[in-house]
């Protein structure tokens, strides 16, 4: 591939539309003669201009140069009318087309797949999104508040800086950055609308078939960025008894909208203490009567202002660094039981001070036992306000009545109680076979990591390809990390007329071995198992001993207390996503197509 300061031209509908990946990294500037077989398409000369040796300082020269430049470039203007708005969407015809690559969802994390294609000169790829709109958890959210809880810098992919007014943007503006990273995929490459009910592999031609209501669509790779993680097709329920006698209503975050007019005048109840809560309520407090927020877990609150941010290239990308330097920081302290006193006490007394407010955590309380919250909303000014009540519900019984909840032995009366509690995790929400063989999609029955599975050729997950941790990284950025990696590999497939990948024996057995040797120390030092840890939101139940009352004995989601930060997880993926590291191998069956 050749590395240049310009945006690589995208090939249109017809122009060599089954020719499989261009452009081979080896040999940037010679024709390459492909050894393909019918299943990746003809046989085809790759020509690519010359490019400078790799290793000169002018090749590092202008490869900084490119970087820099990418934040000079004006964003595209969009205005509020809807024809702006990527609306339309791709036929699909008769015949079926086979794609080089398949996006599953078209969230911030699936537009960043797409964009990193696109920046890297491949067009010959399709986005396949359930919605009526791009944009996933930014198109499904929109309750009062809503936003980002980290600095935009460090959320948004590099290759488009997102030009919000303050460094936390609302979710218009994130909505609105989605609808500009869809408008550079061309229309007849996206496909709204479109649910998927199924993914099968056929090792004999190398093609995924993935199955949805519109029809199948045939792909050789098969990119997953629609795992779900805050869809609210996949929300949690408090699970307490007597729903159905409660008179009022209750409802999820997610259903939630701007408008406040069902909050007028009423008594609300939200459940949780998380980033959700500290946005939502002091938004919709001029309105309630009254506000009981139940909780748990107390999160640290880190009060913060909102300032407006420089779009200058360079500061906004020093800002970018800082940001991800300090989540490292947070991360390796706060992952460590043994350290993570370091963080905790300077946390608390830059935060709280000597204040002695209801909204401080126990003293003993690791910063990650559950996701800090920033407050640049006024969260912590609203206990001088006594419409706002906390309710500690973490050792009593709750339920449902008529007219509203019983806790403990006390009644509480509430017209509208908001679920502000989360989602279920999932790695897909479809049947998924290889070879008519189901496949079980579970952390514990899948073999490998860095973004592959041994059970899964062609399949990649770009979230985990860095290894690094989602508590200490955004995932529009884990996924732009893993596809800096995931494309090289792609290209070698096709480059080298290989139609199946897979992790090499070793790559399994290192990761799996790592895997295990990691669980046994966080089932000893992983800072969710702290004494001062009251929080279950990174466990998994283990056994259920104490009648229906789950027993948690480590984080099985490497989500929290797991080693690696994320400029540590970058090296490793730059030493192991390698294409040696990977077993490629021809099809079996090419005649068939």
């Amino acid at each position: 591939m050749v590395l240049s300061s310009e945006k690589p031209a995208l090939k249109t509908a017809g122009d060599d539309a089954d020719v499989p990946i261009s452009g081979c990294a080896s040999n940037p500037g010679k024709p390459i003669e492909k050894k393909t077989s019918k299943a990746l398409g003809a046989a085809t000369t790759v020509a690519g201009a010359a490019a400078a040796p790799k290793n000169t300082y002018s090749h590092y020269l202008g490869r900084l140069v490119t970087a820099l430049n990418r934040f000079a470039r004006a964003p595209k203007k969009i205005d509020n009318q809807p024809n702006s708005r990527q609306t339309s969407m791709a036929s699909i015809s008769d015949e079926p087309k086979i794609w080089d690559c398949c996006i599953l969802g078209a969230g911030i994390s699936g537009l960043t797949a797409a964009g990193c294609l696109i920046r890297r000169g491949e067009s010959n790829f399709c986005v396949l999104e359930a919605r009526s709109q791009v944009g996933g958890t930014w198109f499904d959210h929109d309750y009062p508040g809503a936003g980002t809880d980290t600095e935009v810098q460090s959320y948004a992919p590099t290759f488009k800086p997102l030009r919000s007014v303050h460094q936390y943007a609302t979710r218009d503006e994130i909505f609105d950055y989605c609808i500009e990273l869809g408008n550079d995929i061309p229309r007849n490459q996206m496909f709204l609308n479109t649910q998927i009910l199924a993914a099968e592999f056929a090792s004999a031609t190398g093609l995924w078939t993935v199955k949805t209501n519109r029809g199948e669509f045939l792909s050789r790779i098969v990119i997953n960025c629609a795992v779900g993680n805050i869809s609210k097709n996949f929300v949690k329920d408090a699970g307490w008894s007597g729903k159905d006698k409660f008179k009022g209503r209750v409802l999820h975050s997610s259903h939630l909208s701007k408008d406040v007019t069902i909050f007028e005048q009423k008594r609300v109840a939200i459940v949780g203490m998380g980033a959700t809560t500290t946005q939502l309520a002091p938004a919709i407090m001029p309105v309630v009567a009254s506000i009981d927020i139940l909780h748990r877990t107390k999160p640290y609150i880190l009060r913060c202002k909102r300032r407006k941010i420089s779009h200058n290239p360079i500061m906004y990308t020093l800002n970018r660094w800082l940001y991800e330097l300090r989540n490292d920081v947070y991360n390796f302290f706060d992952g460590r039981l043994g350290l993570e006193w370091i963080l905790r006490y300077p946390v608390r007394w830059l935060n709280y001070g000597h204040q002695d407010t209801p909204l401080l955590p126990p003293s003993d309380q690791p910063v990650h036992c559950t996701r800090r919250n920033w407050d640049y909303n006024g969260f912590k000014d609203l206990l001088k306000n006594n419409k706002l009540k906390l309710v500690d519900i973490r050792k009593t019984q709750v339920s449902y009545f008529e007219k509203g909840l019983v806790v403990g032995d006390e009644y509480h009366e509430y017209d509208v109680v908001v679920l502000a509690i989360g989602y279920d995790i999932g790695m897909a929400s479809f049947p998924i076979k290889v070879d008519d063989k189901s496949v079980e999609m579970s952390s514990t029955a899948l073999h490998g990591g860095f973004g592959m599975f041994e059970e899964l050729p062609n399949y990649f997950w770009p979230y985990t390809a860095t290894g690094a941790p989602l508590a200490a990284t955004t995932p529009p950025r884990l996924v732009e990390d893993g596809m800096v990696h995931i494309i090289p590999l792609i290209q070698h497939m096709s480059c080298n007329g290989y139609g199946l990948i897979r992790p090499s024996k070793f790559l399994v057995s290192m990761i799996d071995e790592g895997r295990r040797k990691e669980l046994n120390k966080l089932s000893e030092s992983s800072v969710v198992l702290s004494t001062g840890c009251h929080s279950t939101r990174y466990l998994v139940p283990t056994s259920f001993t104490y009648g229906n009352k789950p027993v948690y004995k480590r984080d099985a989601r490497f989500l929290q207390g797991y080693g690696p930060t994320r400029l540590f997880a970058r090296f490793l993926a730059f030493i192991f996503l390698r294409p040696r590291f990977f077993d490629y191998s021809v099809v079996t069956n090419s005649e068939e197509l």
